[in-house]
């Protein structure tokens, strides 16, 4: 009797444990239920009336083109050009270096190639009658898998120089590149290849590098930094643009050394190409900082930061083709996001007016902040102006 009160007691006791863990259990589930609902409610609701300038309206023309080069719909390949006096053109890929003959000219400044390569790199040569000869390319480079690829070459230097084509490359990541894009690129001869993403960016979409390119990790961050606009993300994405304004600045003071270090690189392994994910914001701090050693002019450096928005919308198709659930698990509109995709001009011009401020210049400030030496600094202006 005794051993039958006891068995019901314990019956009852874990009875009442079962309905007490139970009771905690949906407590805690209805809290979690109205904690994201009422995240959700404001995420919607702090996104509300938001309208951003579209991209393309951001893009500014480069100035004091000596000679220019666009590719046409029908995949030909209109060339311009100020001089007059041209007597033929020419054309060649970085990969053979011949000299191929499109024809002779008599004076016109302007050329249609019908028949280009569509994916090879090509740069013409117009050449006058007094012996010199101007070379010009397709600013972008469209290969398969890639955005934003693109060439710091054809830019004036305030001295009357011209930065050399198919040397220096900026691009979005190289995850997505092609078997024939890897094949052009190992054929054109590129050296070295400098990630300037972050581990976990690096972990989720691997680069697939050219054979005969050295790939090297040099990241601006190796933390993700994502972390740091979320908050903007969710509650008050109208300021998205002005945080990764500010974010420049905060990479320019905190990394300066990383900086320095890529430049060093690179002016010492030409061909050579730098990327991050989208190839517009550490990437376009990098090519701003070259071009300025090289002395171009700012007007067109920022001209040349704002031709990431022709890729915008590839850099964000690219961006949603991972990240859509967590978006959509936060309620927060896609096209909300178009801000992360611009290249605002004013967010480079104060970055580099930071640095003209704060530590008297672009080269000054890689030199003593960045620990870039004037050797590579003199080896990257002989390798890159003409």
């Amino acid at each position: 009797m005794i051993k039958l009160f006891v068995f019901t007691d314990k019956v009852k006791g874990d009875g009442k444990l079962v309905l007490m863990l139970g009771t905690i259990a949906i407590t805690i589930l209805i809290i979690v239920v109205l904690i994201l609902g009422t995240l959700r409610y404001f995420v919607v609701r702090g996104g509300r009336g938001i309208q951003f300038q579209d991209p393309l309206s951001f893009i500014l023309e480069p100035k004091r083109l000596v000679a220019k080069a666009t590719r046409t719909p029908e995949e030909a390949i209109n060339l311009s050009w100020t001089r007059e006096e041209a007597t033929h053109l020419s054309r060649r890929t970085p990969a053979t270096k011949e000299d191929v003959l499109l024809g002779y000219l008599k004076g016109e400044t302007t050329y249609t190639d019908c028949q280009p390569d569509k994916l090879n790199r090509q740069i013409y040569a117009i050449h006058f009658k007094d012996s010199s000869a101007v070379e010009c390319a397709t600013r972008m480079w469209p290969l398969p898998g890639v955005i934003n690829l693109r060439d710091l070459g054809g830019y004036s230097t305030k001295d009357g120089s011209l930065t050399k084509w198919g040397n220096i490359y900026r691009t979005g990541h190289l995850g997505g590149a092609t078997d024939e894009s890897l094949q052009i690129l190992s054929k054109h001869n590129l050296s070295l290849v400098c990630d300037l993403r972050s581990l976990r960016e690096r972990t989720e979409l691997p680069d697939r590098v050219p054979d005969g390119a050295t790939y090297m990790q040099t990241s601006i961050y190796e933390e993700d930094q994502l972390s740091a606009i979320f908050p903007k993300l969710l509650f008050n994405r109208a300021s998205l643009g002005d945080q990764l304004g500010a974010g420049y600045i905060r990479m320019l003071d905190e990394r300066p050394k990383r900086f320095g270090q890529i430049i060093e690189l690179v002016a010492n392994s030409m061909p050579a190409m730098f990327h991050c994910t989208a190839g517009k914001d550490r990437a376009g701090l990098t090519a701003a900082m070259i071009l300025s050693l090289l002395g171009v002019p700012r007007a067109t450096i920022i001209a040349d930061y704002t031709l990431s928005n022709l890729a915008s919308d590839a850099l964000f198709d690219d961006f949603m083709s991972t990240s859509a659930p967590t978006i959509e698990r936060f309620g927060i509109p896609p096209d909300q996001l178009r801000p992360l995709f611009s290249a605002n001009p004013k967010w480079m011009t104060d970055a580099l007016n930071h640095l003209d401020k704060n530590y008297g210049g672009v080269e000054s400030y890689l030199i003593h902040q960045g620990d870039l030496s004037k050797d590579a600094v003199e080896m990257l202006r002989s390798k890159m102006l003409q």
